[in-house]
């Protein structure tokens, strides 16, 4: 069985040697925090030198046979001098990162003055602010209140994963090193200060110090890889991918609810689909006819009614608890409240949670893009499977006292949105599954759509403008992997709606994007109603090529759709420019296959063919982008 974890309320006046005893997540082998280089769970990236996790099984020992072994009394002690303890590491970590923060500025790592000390210590926690005062709502699986507490007290710091704080500010220092601001040395900075993080992770690991702190470091390690970074590969993507997934699924992360009464769960293989009183009186019969509708917007048999009632939404959301986090992290306003009851073992339970809906949510943006393109094989992780949750929705626990709306507030429907979507490309490239039953998944997980669809349509708070529609998106990616089953295994004479893709639901999708497209060139507030900065998200490069190469595939299937060369030529303007801005070969080596596309389509159109690029992609300093 893969191994859990067990919350206890952190003892305030406890000092660090009885800390470290009493916490269940930290055994006591003596170990340095250095790179592994034989660690029996670990094997080697075939291309890269980065390391991934593979499933991480309980072979660890005991609290107990641990302390044993180390025990003055046991006659089975060993005489070999030991090395520096775990409980060492822990206690020197912070010194080594001032240290290593220091010497960027020409100051020796052995003897810092206080005064290097301090202004170094600042220039830290002013990274670690700026990460997540620019940072998406993905990233709101931390609690900024006990992130801060734990490590300003020099005590508390000791139970901090060193790695954690190195992705970070790796993930900070590279978002502030564009062409514009801290160039090739800022990025050369970043890169050393994530392989530092890499090596913290695989010592905790290989120390068997392990806790949810450890996958929030995974997680920040694989959004760095996302991105448009000087070294990034498919491997580089994978391996972090499946670094994250396996310590998820080693401490059981996806199952801290199972003995939950509200906890959703889903069959293997099936549709994952959530009862409600509205999905039972929604689920119609199919009709593939689209023209037997009187609603003017057909939906394969379920028509989306217009919104009959108001949300509560925003009663439950950070800013509306929290105040202040308008100027800590502005853009995670609209995330789910943190409970002001919940003690520190509920707000670690929480945070475990969200690490697993973050989890998914960045693992799905990965697959939407993988999925874009020709060439590539989705990664099959454990957290694609949607069997294996036993988690409660994003918001669920914040609204404990209303059961049935907690599974249908905005973030939850998000979320089962992704998880649909996670069941879709599985089940479309599973192997050893029946045409029957790729038709029988496909409709169900259409109707399932639309009823999720018709839910979101009741919203009226602002969340999803906030969240980009990004739910809507996968919505859309998910009716264009179902509909790739249908076009195959329903006959032609009963499927209006064929193809690879609903039509009205493609010109809807075109006519939005291209509204995205245009309004990302003045600035991303214009869709969000936050002011966000454009110059500073390098992981929307690889976003906007998905849509580039979505859309080319619709044109693909029809030809009519020339709005989808309008999108491809809109789309290039902020590709482009965050290209001048974030230098990365194999970013521009996929551009350019996709633009050499779209030259093939234009022409075969009897189109205009697209603006050349601008000469070396140089940063335009006037741009309104900026």
């Amino acid at each position: 069985m893969p191994r859990s974890i067990t919350f206890t309320r952190t003892r305030q006046s406890a000092g660090p040697h009885q800390q470290s005893e009493n916490n269940p997540h930290v055994a006591q082998p003596i170990v340095q925090y250095r790179a592994m280089q034989s660690f029996p769970h670990y094997s080697p990236s075939p291309v890269s030198q980065l390391t991934y996790v593979d499933y991480v099984q309980t072979s660890y020992p005991s609290r107990a046979s641990v302390h044993n072994e180390y025990d003055e009394e046991s006659d089975n002690r060993t005489d070999i001098g030991a090395e520096p303890s775990l409980q060492f590491a822990r206690a020197t970590w912070w010194d080594a990162l001032l240290g290593l923060y220091a010497s960027r500025g020409n100051h020796s790592q052995l003897a810092l003055s206080s005064t290097v000390r301090e202004a170094t210590a600042q220039q830290i926690y002013s990274d670690l602010h700026f990460i997540f005062r620019e940072s998406n709502f993905w990233f709101s699986f931390v609690n900024i209140s006990r992130f801060f507490t734990r490590l300003h007290d020099p005590v508390q710091r000791q139970t901090v994963q060193p790695s954690l704080i190195l992705a970070l500010l790796a993930l900070a220092t590279f978002m502030q090193s564009s062409e514009r601001d801290g160039g090739a040395k800022g990025r050369a900075w970043a890169l050393r200060l994530r392989d530092e993080a890499q090596g913290a992770l695989e010592a905790s690991l290989s120390a068997r110090w392990i806790d949810e702190s450890l996958a929030h470091a995974a997680w920040v390690i694989a959004f760095f890889e996302i991105s448009a970074h000087p070294r990034h590969s498919t491997d580089r993507v994978r391996s972090a991918l499946s670094m994250l997934d396996s310590l998820i699924r080693s401490m059981s992360l996806m199952s801290l609810d199972q003995d939950d009464p509200r906890v959703t769960r889903f069959e293997t293989r099936s549709v994952p689909v959530v009862s409600t009183p509205t999905s039972h009186t929604q689920s119609l019969p199919v009709n593939w006819d689209n023209h037997s509708h009187p609603h003017p917007h057909p939906q394969l048999g379920v028509g989306i009614p217009p919104p009959t009632s108001s949300c509560n939404c925003s009663s439950y959301t950070l800013v509306s608890h929290a105040p202040n986090a308008r100027e800590i992290t502005p853009m995670w306003l609209t995330t789910p409240a943190w409970a002001d009851e919940h003690n520190e073992g509920e707000v670690r339970r929480e945070e475990c949670r969200r690490i697993v809906w973050s989890s998914m949510m960045l693992t799905a943006g990965h697959t939407m893009y993988i999925s874009a393109c020709s060439g590539f094989t989705p990664i099959d992780l454990y957290i694609h499977d949607p069997s294996n949750y036993a988690v409660l929705f994003p918001g669920e626990p914040v609204m404990a006292g209303s059961p049935q709306a907690s599974k249908e507030t905005v973030w939850a429907l998000y979320a089962r949105i992704m998880l649909l979507w996670h069941s879709c490309v599985r089940m479309r490239h599973a192997q050893d599954v029946s045409q029957d039953e790729k038709a029988r998944f496909a409709v169900s997980a259409w109707l399932e759509l639309d009823r999720i669809e018709a839910a979101l349509g009741k919203h009226t708070c602002e969340i999803e403008r906030s969240h980009l529609f990004q739910g809507r998106e996968f919505m859309f990616n998910a009716r264009m992997c179902i509909s790739h089953e249908f076009r195959r295994y329903i006959p032609q004479a009963t499927a209006n709606a064929n193809l690879l893709f609903h039509r009205q639901k493609a010109e809807e999708w075109l006519h939005h994007q291209t509204s995205v497209a245009e309004k990302a060139t003045y600035g991303l507030q214009n869709i969000t109603g936050t002011n966000l900065n454009l110059s500073r998200r390098p992981f929307f490069i690889f976003w906007f090529m998905s849509q580039m190469s979505r859309a080319l595939t619709l044109w693909t299937c029809d030809r009519s759709l020339t709005i989808a060369l309008d999108l491809c030529k809109t789309l290039m303007q902020p590709i482009e420019y965050l290209m001048s801005l974030w230098p990365c070969a194999e970013q521009r080596r996929r551009y350019q296959e996709l633009r050499e596309g779209l030259i093939n389509a234009c022409h075969v159109a009897g189109h205009p063919p697209p603006r050349p690029p601008s000469s070396s992609l140089s940063v335009d300093t006037s741009s309104s982008l900026l």
